[in-house]
């Protein structure tokens, strides 16, 4: 596979690489780099960033010591090779970007072309893979089907996105993207209705740029992680086995007051991350 970084000048690097065949995860991996590691840069050696580390298991992390990294050059070719103990029938590939902090971010893999047996099997723009989030509250990787032809680009997404009436925009400081995309949405709990110590939601709905909604919908083909800090009120000393934990955000039953189907979280961290892979290509 070659890669490409998502902006810093100088590095490239990522926490991990998962491959997957029909049976799961494929192990006893051989791999190889160009370049292999920074211990590749004359005069410089010692860096522990090595390329073992993408294989070593430990992928949700923000430990360096488990990660791999490599001068990068715009102008140059870079690329990661795996061997398979044996001939297999391989399903995808899941990603684990660089994640040592949020400024360190900008050294991960922006975009990754994917070749089986010297056979491409993405397109040759490559697959974009997602920024890791700087913290290891949620599990980050990015899994990517194979064979990946063509996902969405800008000129399918343009086909669909409708004029919006001014007058029905909300006034703010700062402009609001119609029909966003990403991989990563994250929703910030700042206030409740009057209570100073808990605050609490019955549900969570996304749709997509068709009015379909995409979390609950068992025909819709999306695969999504959901997380949030705190995860609930069993984080709290000596309480425990609550029911009022993240996954009845997205249980499908909102209108209702059994607090069976309510997430119920302490205010003492205020922030809530709700992580979507939405692969409209399958």
């Amino acid at each position: 596979m070659c890669i490409r970084d998502r902006g810093d000048l100088f590095y490239a690097g990522l926490a991990g690489i998962e491959v997957f065949s029909s049976k799961g995860i494929v192990g006893n991996l051989q791999i190889d780099a160009n370049p292999r590691d920074l211990n590749s840069i004359p005069g410089y050696s010692g860096d522990y960033r090595t390329l073992d580390k993408l294989l070593d298991g430990t992928n949700n992390t923000t430990d360096d010591k488990h990660m791999w990294m490599i001068p990068f050059n715009k102008r140059k070719s870079h690329w990661i090779t795996l061997t398979l103990p044996r001939a297999d029938y391989i399903s995808g590939l899941r990603f684990f970007n660089y994640n040592k902090s949020v400024e360190d971010t900008s050294r991960g893999v922006k975009r990754v072309t994917i070749s089986v047996d010297d056979k491409l099997v993405t397109s040759r723009r490559g697959v974009i893979v997602s920024r890791a989030p700087g913290n290891a509250d949620s599990n980050f990787g990015h899994m990517v089907r194979i064979p990946f032809v063509r996902g969405w680009g800008s000129n399918e997404i343009a086909a669909y996105k409708k004029q919006v009436d001014s007058s029905l925009n909300v006034l703010q400081e700062y402009v609001t993207p119609h029909l966003p995309t990403g991989f990563t949405f994250t929703f910030v709990l700042y206030s409740t209705y009057g209570d100073i110590h808990y605050i609490g939601l019955n549900g969570l709905e996304m749709y997509d740029l068709l009015g379909r909604p995409m979390l609950q919908n068992k025909s819709y083909h999306i695969s999504y992680q959901l997380s949030a800090v705190p995860s609930s009120l069993n984080e709290i000393p000596e309480m425990k086995n609550d029911i009022r934990t993240p996954d009845k955000l997205t249980d499908g039953f909102n209108s209702t007051l059994d607090d069976l189907s309510l997430i119920h979280i302490c205010r003492c961290r205020r922030y809530a991350v709700c992580r979507s892979r939405w692969s409209p290509y399958h």
